[in-house]
């Protein structure tokens, strides 16, 4: 290749050089830029926890934030890593000027800046800077580890919330030639060759809120939705857990994880049970908002659904869900209902008084024996990692413990009144407390009615048995007629005095 008359230098190698007119000068470019082949920004603290940006350093562009809710960070370590390259070369220079008109040139990476900036609310607070050509012989072609060999000590910046810090990497090649103008007396003429300049910029955030849901933190009106909803009880192993609302204002939510754990009674309460989870799933997506879940047994269980932000901050919220496909409601024999007002001489089967109001018991009659053994109804204990708010508090099965008795959360009651035909009734009414289990029914009947009186019972998942009575009225007093006394063969006798009547007997 022969470089042209300097009329038309701009064809020097185009491969290289470019020219460009400026204000009425001719200026020539370079057209190859340099490459930043490895870009990397790490964090460390005092407990050797570190933070590392971008997450592949060969790909040192247009990488994202990476946020950080770490107010301890000591040191901040670079590596930059540049090299220029051009795929083709022009000829030699000729000092002499008879082959060509290039006398001499040189280009090279002219510049090399690692800046280093923390802004708050936009202000720059502290700066550095680092010149990564220093140290280097012309010409510089490659330039490796910048920064590597320097810990830049950042302990007393002190980061707060949405802070930054941004790391540029500024570099641009360039240089000069000087050709030799024959048409003005062979003056030699030096020419700048305007440089590229390529950046790269790595930034770290500071974030220390944590995600909310919404309807709990009041930034939406009129909600009511949970932060995690599941079904409380079910007869059926296959759960669904669904959740929605979370936000986070400044570096978003990253991503969800969801555990299941086994609850156990302690007492008279619910906990954790010790060991690893029954399930847990730790990188669900954001743009995911339910799961199914199957559990595998009867059971009380606890679901954390904890939201995630890009800094690590997080938030917990649980449900409960009560399994069971197995437990029944049944009847101790040795216990029964009663009317209280019938007499007892009569097995409480017949009633002799008048009163409207009658007082129905049953006490101990009704058991589910599964869920008073093992405790299934308790309060469930505070999770440490769930706040109050954040807790299960919707639905039948929510952490406050369940009033029951032997299991039986809820009695219903009815009546039928006969005479013989049916006089009166109740359908099945819930009883005002179930742990006092009694009921007093208001009865209208007459002398000679039958009243039959049905007690179910029902555990939480609605399994139930029932059971039933009958009770006869009978309130008149006895009609003696045709009385007579008799003695030995006598009969119709007449007795007129106590005395009489006492030596009879």
């Amino acid at each position: 290749m022969c470089y042209p008359e300097p009329r038309n230098i701009a064809t020097i190698n185009p491969s290289i050089l470019k020219y460009w007119w400026i204000q009425s000068r001719m200026i020539p470019g370079i057209t190859e830029s340099i490459n930043i082949m490895h870009a990397e920004a790490k964090l460390s603290d005092l407990s050797n926890t570190i933070l590392t940006t971008p997450d592949d350093p060969n790909v040192p562009y247009n990488q994202p934030v990476k946020w950080s809710n770490n107010n301890q960070w000591k040191f901040l370590e670079l590596d930059f890593t540049l090299k220029y390259h051009t795929f083709e070369r022009p000829p030699k220079p000729d000092p002499t000027g008879e082959k060509h008109f290039v006398t001499y040139f040189k280009y090279e990476i002219v510049k090399a800046l690692l800046v280093i900036e923390h802004k708050r609310k936009g202000v720059s607070r502290n700066n550095r800077m680092l010149n990564c050509r220093n140290g280097y012989p012309y010409p510089i072609f490659h330039i490796n580890n910048c920064g590597k060999r320097k810990k830049f000590d950042i302990q007393s910046w002190g980061f707060q919330h949405a802070d930054k810090l941004t790391i540029t990497c500024t570099a641009e090649n360039g240089g000069f030639l000087i050709y030799r103008d024959r048409e003005d007396g062979n003056r030699d003429i030096k020419v700048r060759l305007k440089g590229k300049t390529v950046q790269s910029s790595l930034i770290f955030r500071w974030d220390y809120i944590t995600p909310y849901q919404e309807c709990i933190n009041g930034s939406k009106t009129d909600c009511n939705q949970p932060p995690v909803n599941c079904k409380d009880v079910s007869k059926q192993p296959d759960i669904k857990v669904r959740w929605g609302g979370w936000k986070d204002d400044l570096s978003g939510i990253d991503h969800f994880e969801l555990e299941l754990y086994e609850l156990v009674s302690t007492g008279r309460h619910l906990n954790h049970i010790n060991g690893p989870a029954v399930h847990r799933d730790e990188k669900i997506s954001v743009h995911t908002s339910e799961q199914i879940l199957k559990l595998p047994k009867p059971g009380m269980y606890s679901m954390i659904l904890t939201s995630i932000d890009k800094a690590g901050n997080h938030q917990s919220a649980r449900c409960l869900v009560f399994y069971d496909d197995i437990s029944v409601v049944d009847i101790k024999h040795t216990k029964r209902i009663k009317v209280n007002e019938a007499s007892a001489k009569t097995n409480y089967t017949w009633v002799s008084v008048d009163d409207v109001e009658l007082s129905v018991t049953w006490p101990d009659r009704f058991l589910n024996e599964r869920h008073e053994k093992h405790g299934w109804l308790y309060e469930v204990a505070a999770y440490v990692g769930v706040q109050e708010e954040y807790d299960d508090l919707y639905g039948p099965r929510k952490v406050s413990p369940i009033d029951n008795i032997h299991g039986i959360v809820k009695f219903e009651i009815k009546y039928e009144v006969y005479g013989p035909y049916l006089k009166a009734n109740q359908s099945f009414t819930q009883t005002a407390n179930v742990l006092s289990q009694a009921e007093y029914l208001n009865i209208t009947w007459e002398d000679g009615y039958r009243l039959d009186i049905t007690v179910k019972a029902l555990d939480i998942l609605d399994n139930y048995k029932d059971d039933i009575i009958s009770v006869y009225k009978d309130v008149s007093s006895p009609v003696i007629q045709n009385l007579w006394l008799t003695k030995g063969d006598r009969v119709n006798i007449s007795v007129h005095s106590m005395e009489d009547f006492s030596k009879m007997t």
